[in-house]
């Protein structure tokens, strides 16, 4: 977004530059007024609904779905605000939601009713996914504990690390 903005500004687009870093603002104050969720500390995606809400906002929160990475996405695309983003790496630090024992950061919270251990997408990790995890982290100020959790990934993903000569027949 940014890059884009000086891309354009140094091309002697000034005011296109304006008009995105406008856009980019009401993104930002729409994600956190519509997709977070108070009482849980955590972003969520929304159910659209025709002509959206009174507030404004496409849809209710589909909070009863539970957390997944979507809670992380505004703080990888530094979107959140920081309160909103201390309150989501509270989330994914808990070792009763994200920090699991071994390899932290799946595709749904451990406390999330359709979470299984190898149910593919509501359990596993997605290192895209992960990435985004712990890079959004680091954008708030928690590098230490990305890092932490990036160690424990690579100490603990079997086969993730290790050097394969296989060869196709």
């Amino acid at each position: 977004r940014r890059q884009r903005q000086m891309c354009i500004r140094d091309r002697g687009k000034a005011d296109k530059a304006a008009e995105f870093a406008e856009k980019a603002s009401d993104t930002k104050e729409y994600i956190n007024r519509c997709m977070y969720d108070e009482s849980t500390g955590f972003y969520y995606d929304i159910e659209v609904v025709p002509n959206g809400l009174p507030n404004q906002c496409a849809g209710p929160l589909l909070v009863k779905r539970g957390m997944g990475p979507e809670g992380w996405s505004p703080l990888f695309n530094n979107a959140a605000t920081q309160e909103h983003a201390d309150k989501v790496v509270e989330n994914m630090l808990n070792t009763s939601k994200f920090n699991s024992p071994k390899i932290p950061l799946g595709t749904a919270s451990m406390d999330n009713p359709a979470y299984g251990p190898d149910i593919y997408w509501r359990g596993r990790v997605w290192l895209d996914q992960f990435y985004f995890g712990v890079r959004g982290m680091d954008n708030y100020g928690y590098g230490v504990e990305a890092r932490q959790m990036v160690d424990k990934l690579f100490q603990n993903a079997q086969g993730l690390t290790a050097v394969s000569y296989t060869h196709l027949r």
